[in-house]
């Protein structure tokens, strides 16, 4: 095979029945001829099942079987076809000989039947070590154009956790059908968040009868009944074996090799009708047949497809509907019959292949040519993956979170969008499970694929997580030189460091990105230290400012970053000074905005009472027990005035009883946690928007609340006080109100003065809107971003 050789692997499942691998055997006939045709490259394939198939099965030229150890499915489920032992074992052995010929033969093509991570996911390793190795390979799912009733097939596809690695994992998903007979996205049998990727094939019909052979003819006049591979015929068989056969025909039964118990059909037949366990040219004999009987198996209504034959389906209905639904929809299009199971007797067989003996069917208006389609794709696929490959490498980052989904957060959600709205490549690593109860929706639009790395809770976890790194080469090395350092961690945090690691290398993960220089940044750079893979970090508030910071570990964290990303001037220059002597790299990228998200409108205007809005987490440092006791005191000197406060947090009880304390039970509401299209709303219907923060007692200090952009860029005018990065957007009348901090009495005023008419809300609140459209944009900050870590992840100067 020399290096211009263009590599195919098929993947089939074999735990029922023939019908993927028989599938999977004809499309790789197809991109034998078809890819050297388009190409003018050699091609070579895998097909790779549990199944044997034995050496009378014609392959492609190139091709082979890689067989590995079967499963057959048993009353309990999964279990080994011949060899002893648990199934989990058996499986662990399929997905590691898998892996080990998907990284060795590196395909450049890889087709999956029906079931994209194969038994128990064996395939989602070697899946993901193959994106790794090599990411312009192009990965196929190949489904049948029925599945099952939807909410069968729903419950399938829920069962396979997060589509978002589906998505990554999978280029396309060819549906093996003709959408105007059967559209499975229609039906809901293949989720919404695939459909883009899902192209029509039409049935795999056509050219399936010249890789079949001829056989051996039979020249009386003769009806053909068969079962497929047989395994769930028995009853379809035995009536057929008991039918009268008109006269003048021959009836011949086919009943597939793994029909258990062929002597009872034998029994039952009459004279005239010949009783084989299978046939040469089986697919030509259905075109030379007078009349077919048959079940609805996907690969048997194909080659009936491919004839003139009149053909009558009794479909399987258990455990599977799918049957049933595509003889009903071809029998919608007059392509053949149904006879239900319940109706199927050996007189009401007789009788129908006694009244379609003489007809042929024209099928001519339905796409039946999917091998060539397929092949075709397939090409085309191949190409785009060729100019891929010829274009620089695309940089695969990393981020690393404490939590993710985290409802506070949405900063985080809101970069990671618009990156991948600049096609940037990106997965999510979470270092602990959410305890949220809500998300907001934007959550959904994140297309990384998220891995929660493993965080050991007993010793012998710990130290399975070591001795992996040991055994790895490349970790090996590094962990070795890194022991002095990794005494001063828990051993839990070691650990987890080391199953990041492993992670980053097995997902060829280029540049890493933690937000926040706490757990997520030590975590990053052990990952980094241990593997070699670059890494930044962007810092916020309480990972800085806080007491409870360890000033050694910032700034080993910053320090050994390729660059510190501060959220405002404020803590620019705050990094800037206690990480002196570090070499640490700082820049400015303020969180920012999908602006398209907050529309523009000015300020209502104001009436009584007058609505103040405020939202955050309840701690200490937003202010909110200032922003009670201003309106209070407001209220008490007369002005009309209620507020609003969103958010959870430890001071819940606290401000509550507050609230109580000074009368305003009714005035000041406590709203609890809200979604981004709730907040938007709060903002719309508010006069202004406070942001009383302050620097709370354990030194914790707010970075740039994503909250008091949101309100800006709506056009809600903003009260905020002078901390840490507040003043580079909250500029006193010009683009909101600035308040000294803590000051109850400056509050109170200024609410008793908006309501007095005493500022230009309108003209400050477009102020602010500029100003948000000419520094947060989020496309402006993930287009730096990515251009940063594109330089970093390729060796780009400090």
């Amino acid at each position: 095979m020399d290096d211009t050789t263009i590599r195919v692997l098929l993947y089939s499942h074999d735990s029922q029945g023939l019908g993927h691998v028989r599938r999977n055997l004809a499309l790789a006939h197809h991109l034998a001829r078809t890819i050297p045709e388009r190409t003018g490259r050699p091609v070579s394939g895998l097909l790779v099942s549990g199944l044997p198939m034995g050496d009378d099965v014609l392959l492609p030229q190139g091709f082979d079987w890689l067989t590995i150890p079967g499963v057959a499915k048993g009353s309990n489920g999964y279990e080994p076809r011949n060899l002893a032992g648990p199934t989990s074992r058996l499986i662990d052995l399929r997905s590691v000989l898998i892996e080990s010929a998907m990284l060795s033969f590196a395909p450049d093509l890889v087709v999956i039947d029906r079931h994209i991570y194969g038994v128990w996911r064996e395939l989602r390793r070697p899946l993901r070590r193959l994106r790794a190795r090599r990411p312009c390979a192009r990965v196929v799912l190949g489904l049948r154009e029925v599945l099952d009733e939807p909410a069968a097939a729903a419950a399938e596809w829920r069962a396979l956790g997060d589509l978002s690695e589906l998505r990554r994992l999978v280029d396309e998903v060819w549906v093996y059908g003709d959408q105007d007979v059967h559209d499975p996205i229609a039906s809901g049998e293949v989720p919404l968040a695939l459909a883009d990727k899902v192209r029509f094939t039409g049935y795999l019909a056509n050219g399936r009868r010249e890789l079949d052979g001829a056989g051996e003819p039979r020249r009386a006049p003769f009806i053909l009944t068969t079962a497929g591979g047989g395994s769930d015929g028995h009853d379809l068989l035995r009536a057929a074996a008991a039918m009268d056969v008109p006269d003048g025909y021959e009836h011949v039964i086919v009943t597939g090799p793994q029909l258990a118990d062929a002597t009872a059909v034998q029994a039952l037949a009459g004279p005239r009708t010949h009783v084989h366990r299978s046939w040469p040219g089986l697919s030509n004999q259905i075109a030379d047949a007078d009349a077919v009987i048959a079940m609805g198996g996907y690969n048997t209504t194909c080659e009936i497809l491919a004839t003139d034959t009149p053909a009558l389906i009794v479909p399987r209905e258990e455990p599977r509907r799918e049957q049933l639904i595509r003889a009903r929809s071809l029998a919608d299009v007059g392509a053949l019959d149904v006879m239900r199971a319940e109706q199927m007797s050996p007189a009401a067989l007789g009788s129908w292949a006694a009244g379609a003996v003489g007809r042929h069917v024209s099928r001519s208006a339905l796409a039946l040519d999917g091998l060539t389609t397929a092949a075709r794709y397939a090409a085309e696929l191949l190409a785009d993956a060729a100019a891929l490959e010829a274009s620089p490498a695309r940089p695969r980052i990393g981020y690393v979170l404490k939590v993710y989904p985290r409802f506070s957060e949405t900063f985080v959600v809101t970069e990671m969008l618009a990156r991948e709205a600049l096609g940037d490549d990106l997965s999510i690593y979470a270092l602990r499970p959410t305890t949220d109860q809500r998300f907001h929706p934007e959550i959904a639009r994140v297309g990384a694929r998220v891995t929660w790395v493993p965080r050991p809770l007993k010793a012998t976890d710990m130290w399975e997580q070591l001795a992996g790194a040991v055994s790895h080469p490349r970790l090996r090395e590094n962990l070795a030189g890194l022991l002095p350092e990794l005494a001063e961690l828990p051993g839990d945090e070691v650990a987890q460091g080391v199953a990041l690691a492993r992670s980053v290398l097995e997902d060829g993960i280029t540049h890493l990105h933690a937000h926040f220089a706490s757990l997520a940044g030590r975590m990053t750079w052990l990952a980094s230290r241990l593997t070699g893979v670059p890494y930044t970090v962007t810092t916020h508030a309480k990972d800085i400012f806080h007491d409870s910071v360890d000033l050694f570990w910032l700034r080993r964290i910053c320090g050994d970053a390729e660059r510190v990303v501060a959220i405002s001037e404020f803590n620019e220059a705050y990094l800037r000074q206690v990480l002196d002597g570090t070499g640490a790299r700082v820049s400015l990228q303020y969180n920012a905005l999908e602006l398209a998200r907050f529309p523009y409108h000015d300020p209502p205007r104001v009436s009584a009472p007058l609505r103040v809005a405020a939202l955050g987490r309840l701690v200490p440092k937003k202010g909110f027990a200032d922003l009670i006791d201003a309106v209070a005191q407001a209220r008490s000197a007369g002005l009309d005035v209620t507020a609003s406060i969103a958010g959870d947090g430890e001071l819940a009880g606290e401000l509550a009883a507050r609230i109580r304390r000074r009368g305003l039970t009714g005035h000041v509401r406590l709203l609890g946690p809200l979604t981004q299209e709730e907040v938007k709303r709060l903002l719309s219907g508010a006069h202004v928007f406070a942001a009383p923060c302050i620097q709370a007692a354990d030194g914790n200090i707010d970075g740039l609340p994503t909250v008091v952009l949101e309100a800006m860029a709506s056009g809600t005018p903003v009260i905020a006080t002078s901390v840490s990065g507040l003043p580079e957007v909250v500029r006193d009348q010009d683009t909101g109100i600035l308040l000294d901090p803590g000051d109850v009495d400056a509050l109170a005023a200024a609410l008793t003065r908006v309501a007095a008419g005493g500022y230009d809300l309108t003209g400050m609140a477009r102020n602010a809107r500029a100003l948000i459209e000419e520094k947060f944009d989020s496309r402006k900050q993930a287009a730096a971003l990515s251009t940063w870590e594109a330089g970093e992840a390729g060796g780009g100067e400090r």
